[in-house]
């Protein structure tokens, strides 16, 4: 599954997260941005549009390369800038060495590819840098600037933070309506939402959004299936709880910060967000339905309110439109006074509203049946 990360970087969200980017940059701090494991892809890119007229293009710093220098990081970055060997040292002064550097001066380094085998001497190394960084008193000093993403059981080591060290942490941006943005902007490239009704574009970007939350690769997915298979997703979140190794025996660590290195768990509209396929494959399928049903009920209620106008218009002229307690008449009331008035065609697609219309009231989804029998 192919996430469009041009897209994915653009929305309000994620564009206030890129905003705290550039604004820590231009208080001279380095940046540590921790990701859940399955992190949305093209960050460098995006932050590269924000950051190049102000510091050029960051320079990419691949972490496999540090075999070279051991547990000095500060050599590798020396090496990324072509700075001459005799311009540092291994000398207890390395640090300081670049921090006062000319050739790196106003620039960022990207460090790519952490692991966990390097991540404690570079922990140790952005400390030593920040503290090097504080004790500069030039009133013109511009060092260069670190930005290290980090993924997983990583975000749990995270440095002390210093005044020019900060972690970032990339979760809670998302709400409903950036995931609308994606979705939309998503289906404008794909056929079968161009010959789509627009009340079945409408249902479908609810249901993608609603289902797959802060996840733009679960909607990349969603929006590569049919129409019947986005509408009834199920087996498609088992499948893609499985590739991710998720069990259903992980139930208990729902509310750890574990969960959130693992991807399972996440915040979205500013709620707490389980993971759609995290919930498909829970023993009991209550917390999934109800999901299903919330996106469902903005979208069918009131296009069923609206169909239910249209049949008291065929009511014939005179015959009363209220009930005894003053209320519109139901559909269910509706049927019989329709009646043997309007063709058997249009008295089942009647009966398919009130179905769906009393599933959703007992906050229940309508099944894929159920939908198809109203017209999707």
């Amino acid at each position: 599954m192919k996430m469009n990360a041009n897209i994915w970087w653009s929305h309000p969200g994620s564009k206030y997260f890129l905003g705290e980017f550039v604004s820590h940059l231009h208080q001279g701090k380095n940046i540590v941005a921790s990701f859940p494991q399955f992190a949305p892809e093209g960050l460098y890119d995006a932050v590269r549009e924000k950051t190049r007229k102000d510091w050029g293009t960051p320079v990419r710093i691949q972490i496999d390369q540090e075999k070279e220098v051991g547990s000095h990081p500060e050599l590798l970055v020396f090496k990324a800038f072509s700075v001459p060997e005799t311009n540092y040292s291994l000398r207890e002064n390395s640090v300081e060495s670049l921090v006062t550097c000319q050739k790196t001066r106003g620039r960022i380094a990207w460090i790519d590819n952490m692991n966990t085998e390097s991540w404690l001497s570079w922990k140790n190394f952005l400390v030593k840098y920040a503290e090097a960084c504080r004790l500069r008193t030039d009133p013109t000093f511009s060092p260069l600037k670190f930005i290290i993403p980090i993924h997983g059981e990583l975000t749990g080591q995270t440095p002390r933070t210093d005044v020019y060290l900060t972690n970032a942490k990339y979760r809670g941006y998302v709400t409903r309506l950036d995931m609308q943005i994606y979705v939309s902007a998503i289906m404008d490239t794909i056929e079968i939402f161009h010959r789509a009704k627009p009340r079945v574009r409408h249902l479908a970007t609810a249901v993608v959004s609603e289902i797959a939350g802060p996840d733009p690769f679960l909607a990349s997915l969603l929006l590569e299936m049919p129409l019947e298979t986005i509408f009834a997703p199920k087996q498609v979140l088992i499948d893609f709880a499985q590739r991710r190794g998720w069990t259903h025996d992980q139930s208990g660590s729902t509310s750890s910060e574990k969960a959130w290195q693992q991807g399972i768990l996440n915040e979205f509209n500013e709620e707490r967000h389980v993971h759609s396929a995290f919930l498909a494959i829970a023993k009991e399928p209550t917390d999934y339905n109800r999901r299903l049903w919330k996106a469902q009920v903005g979208v069918l209620l009131p296009e069923i309110e609206e169909y239910r106008s249209k049949m008291l218009e065929r009511l014939p002229p005179g015959t009363n439109r209220y009930t005894q307690h003053g209320n519109l008449k139901e559909l269910s009331r509706l049927r019989w006074d329709l009646q043997g008035r309007i063709s058997m065609n249009d008295l089942n697609v009647l009966d398919a509203h009130y179905i769906v219309r009393n599933e959703l009231a007992h906050l229940r989804p309508a099944t894929l049946e159920m939908l198809q029998a109203i017209g999707y």
